[in-house]
């Protein structure tokens, strides 16, 4: 070669098989009686078995730890979703142009002091206006006598943001079945308004069957079980509160409950 230059090789070298305990030891290769180390990398340890069913177990527990939470608010998620509006205060009633929260549809033709009547009056109306500071609209009581039948009970309707019906036994007058019938066309076509059904009686003791009333989805159905329903912290009245309108309740009157709950007993006898 001439004097000055040089020759460069490039060979590769590789090891077939080598013992665990030879990579921890620094290797050397020699090239034309030059040496450099050249390390051998490490080789990862495999996850012992505890590591791995402590990870197992840590997983199991988790997946169990979020079913169980989500099982509790679906149980509880009434109690959750009124927890929360007392805590936000929101009030979806603003600017919506409606004046009543609900209005109140009963049968009353059959007698004068009827249980439904005497329910309506006394029991439901008081606590939702005076303790839960909601607005209704009850025919009987705020309409003066003397206007068109059909056209007063439309605009009302129209004017509120719920209906609500006491379903009885008895419930087949014509008022009555118009302000249902009027009330579940404007739910389910108009999307105009809900519709929260009070079993006064079980449904399936009622003497009528509507269709429509069969599509109503069970949550908008509330059972009144008399004294068992009669305080204000009771599942009835948590669950009229949770499908009445959303706004800011300030509990006014307690003391309403003990009228409820003798007017339960009145409805007895």
């Amino acid at each position: 070669w001439p004097p000055g230059s040089s020759l460069l090789v490039d060979r590769r070298s590789s090891v077939r098989s080598i013992a665990d305990s030879s990579l921890l030891i620094g290797w050397n290769r020699h090239v034309t009686g030059r040496s450099y180390e050249e390390p051998l990398s490490e080789k990862s340890p495999d996850i012992s078995r505890k590591v791995f069913t402590t990870s197992i177990i840590a997983s199991v527990t988790c997946s169990v730890s979020v079913i169980f939470l989500i099982g509790l608010c679906i149980l509880f998620r009434i109690q959750i979703v009124l927890l929360y509006r007392s805590i936000t205060g929101v009030d979806e009633t603003i600017g919506d142009g409606k004046e009543y929260d609900a209005y109140l549809s009963f049968e009353s033709s059959s007698t004068y002091e009827s249980n439904e009547r005497h329910f309506a009056f006394h029991t439901l109306a008081p606590i939702l206006e005076n303790c839960f500071g909601y607005k209704l609209f009850i025919f009987e009581r705020d309409v003066v006598p003397g206007g068109a039948l059909v056209d007063d009970m439309n605009s009302f309707l129209e004017k509120s943001r719920r209906l609500i019906v006491i379903l009885n036994k008895s419930f087949t007058s014509c008022k009555a079945m118009y302000e249902l019938e009027s009330g579940l066309h404007k739910a389910m076509v108009e999307r105009k308004i809900k519709v929260i059904l009070i079993e006064f009686t079980p449904l399936s003791e009622q003497g009528f069957q509507l269709e429509s009333l069969q599509l109503l989805k069970m949550k908008n159905r509330v059972k009144w079980k008399g004294n068992k329903s009669s305080p204000l912290n009771s599942e009835f009245w948590k669950k009229m509160q949770y499908l009445m309108p959303v706004k800011p309740i300030k509990l006014r009157d307690s003391s309403l409950e003990l009228k409820a709950m003798q007017t339960t007993d009145d409805e007895k006898v």
